[in-house]
């Protein structure tokens, strides 16, 4: 059968005289067609002083109006002068943005000239769509426009290819709870995979200390929100959305929200669903009755949840699955809290040195969108509290 294939040519690039930077790979990369494949080592070198600075890192771009973005990984490893300088960390936890359409490499302080970093692991997703040769960029002043970019980066041709490749999760989650608890409405974006075809979203509630079984809300249906019109106060709802091309499920996004009274007067319940943070004047010496609620009505969702993260169809999972570990430390974050012992499932080194690792993007997610932003976002909350359980056990 033949391949649709992806073909990176790695050649030197044209540097406009405004830019003393430049970004070679070491050798062409072929990637079949709707899958993902690592691309040959990049090596991005600074050519002037202050040119690849702290305040604006390392973005590599992709076409915007082309069908390929970058694929996700925990992340990429890094050598070269400016590794061993400390301009750049050996193991970096990439950023994503503009849709998948930049991988942004945070850099600690300003490259010196002639300082280079080479990068592996950087991974690109394809789709069923033919294209003609594109072009990688280079942008190191941060307006997301390449500022560097290679004669020929890759192209796609042949033939179609079987999809093997799940759309990326939803985003930008937000819920509105009505004034009289009757109904709630859930809104998101679909990612930017061009491939999407629907969606599918499911529910369990646990009502007056009862959890009924797993329920569709829709299913086969490309949307961006709905109306769940079946709840009641004192509800725990869990919700999974996931969405779908022509083959293959995203992994779920999961949504836990309790139907109660507006924790502000005059304004509707918002946000991740998530129990407040205790205030200040509330003693610290021992649990509060709120917080030992909230968890162990969670209790049972991280334990469904780490049964289906961690072992799958009755395999356990990767030991460097990054779901199965959150999983682990939120079931066993509330064993401890509450004294349970039903899941019989530990943390070894090796998992705290490799979730100390990966911490690094949701805190700075965290600052970034919930301590500095003039409005936080609407995960704010439940993020918070998921940083506080990690750091529970590796601090």
């Amino acid at each position: 059968m033949k391949k649709f294939v992806i073909t990176l040519f790695c050649t030197l690039l044209i540097i406009p005289t405004a830019f003393a930077a430049s970004i070679v790979s070491d050798y062409s990369s072929t990637i079949p067609q709707n899958y993902y494949e690592t691309l040959a080592p990049a090596t991005i070198t600074a050519d002037a002083e202050g040119e690849i600075t702290a305040e604006y890192g390392i973005n590599i771009l992709i076409d915007v109006d082309k069908y390929i973005l970058w694929n996700v990984v925990d992340f990429i490893t890094a050598s070269g002068t400016a590794v061993s300088e400390g301009r750049v960390d050996a193991e970096i936890i990439p950023e994503y943005l503009e849709g998948y359409k930049v991988l942004h490499i945070p850099v600690n302080s300003d490259f010196a000239e002639g300082e280079f970093v080479t990068l592996n692991g950087l991974q690109l997703r394809t789709y069923d769509r033919e294209i003609s040769s594109r072009f990688l960029g280079l942008d190191i002043d941060g307006d997301f426009t390449a500022d560097v970019i290679d004669i020929n980066s890759y192209k796609v041709n042949t033939s179609i290819r079987t999809d093997n490749i799940p759309p990326y999760p939803i985003e930008n989650v937000e819920y509105v709870i009505n004034g009289n608890l009757t109904e709630i409405e859930i809104t998101w974006d679909n990612p930017p995979d061009y491939d999407v075809t629907s969606n599918y979203i499911y529910r369990t509630v646990t009502r007056n200390g009862s959890t009924g079984l797993l329920e569709t809300l829709y299913e086969n249906m490309l949307m961006e929100s709905v109306t769940d019109e079946d709840v009641q106060e004192g509800d725990e709802i869990f919700y999974e959305i996931y969405v779908k091309d022509s083959r293959n499920l995203s992994e779920a996004y999961e949504l836990n929200v309790t139907i109660e009274e507006p924790i502000v007067d005059g304004e509707e319940v918002s946000g991740p669903g998530q129990s407040p943070a205790p205030s200040e004047e509330e003693s610290a010496e021992e649990p509060l009755s709120d917080e030992f609620e909230a968890l162990n009505s969670l209790y049972n969702y991280y334990k469904v949840r780490y049964s289906i993260k961690c072992m799958p169809s009755g395999v356990p999972a990767s030991a460097n699955d990054s779901a199965c570990l959150w999983a682990r430390i939120d079931v066993l974050y509330a064993q401890e809290m509450l004294d349970y012992d039903d899941v019989d499932a530990s943390l070894s080194d090796w998992d705290l040195e490799l979730m100390a690792k990966r911490l690094k993007y949701p805190e700075a997610r965290y600052e970034d969108n919930c301590e500095v932003a003039d409005e936080p976002a609407s995960y704010c909350s439940a993020l918070g509290k998921a940083l506080e359980r990690v750091h529970y056990f590796i601090d």
